[in-house]
């Protein structure tokens, strides 16, 4: 992670959501570094106490900024949102919409990452958070606080571990996949893209079709 001057171009960051996800991801970017020039939601879901739309025409800026900034050409982004399927949209259209657009992915300075892992552009890993040697992290994932990705595993592109949830040795989670807070998908499982695994549940077998599931062991909801 960069961490020089927060004035210089490298280390300015304009973050896309408002809500405690983009709180904690704000903070976390300020301890390394980055100065926040801008806090932006889609115009479309802004309410009528936010500001009108600055720059880019599609977002509208809301919140404290440590500065503004209005040119986002090789700008770095960082998607803020906790929901995958908004991750996927908000990253093709800044990517479609901006030349050069850069996605960090931010860490904790407490989280341990294996040197043998890889890690995706775009991830947040969270305070406390574990990536084990020859793990793969998708782009744009979150590993929230005291989560854990066991070694030989995968976390699929735009998924989500809550807050102390585990990913077992040689299992695999999809993309835009959610882990609920302190739950576990058990060692070699594989868990379908677009699923979710409800909180406090253990996911014992791979499913044969995507769903919700819940309990401990984890059955399909109806």
């Amino acid at each position: 992670m960069n961490q020089t001057t927060p004035s210089t171009r490298k280390t300015t960051l304009a973050i896309v959501g408002d809500g405690g996800h983009a709180a904690v991801c704000a903070d976390l970017a300020r301890e390394l570094g980055y100065s926040i020039c801008s806090t932006f939601v889609e115009s479309e879901f802004a309410t009528e106490t936010e500001p009108s739309a600055l720059g880019p025409q599609w977002l509208s800026r809301v919140g404290d900024t440590d500065h503004n900034c209005d040119d986002f050409e090789g700008h770095n982004w960082l998607i803020a949102i906790g929901n995958g399927a908004a991750r996927q949209r908000l990253a093709m259209r800044i990517s479609a919409e901006f030349g050069r657009p850069r996605f960090p992915t931010i860490a904790s300075p407490s989280a341990s990452i294996s040197s043998t892992s890889e890690v995706g552009e775009g991830c947040v890993i969270a305070a406390g958070a574990n990536v084990s040697p020859n793990s793969i992290v998708g782009s744009f994932s979150i590993l929230n606080a005291s989560s854990n990705l066991e070694h030989h595993s995968r976390l699929g592109p735009f998924s989500h571990l809550a807050p102390g949830a585990v990913i077992l040795g040689n299992a695999s989670v999809g993309s835009n996949c959610f882990i609920g807070a302190n739950s576990v998908v058990g060692q070699k499982v594989d868990l379908p893209a677009g699923s979710t695994l409800g909180a406090l549940s253990f996911l014992n077998k791979s499913p044969i079709v995507q769903g919700v599931f819940v309990g401990s062991p984890a059955r399909l909801s109806s």
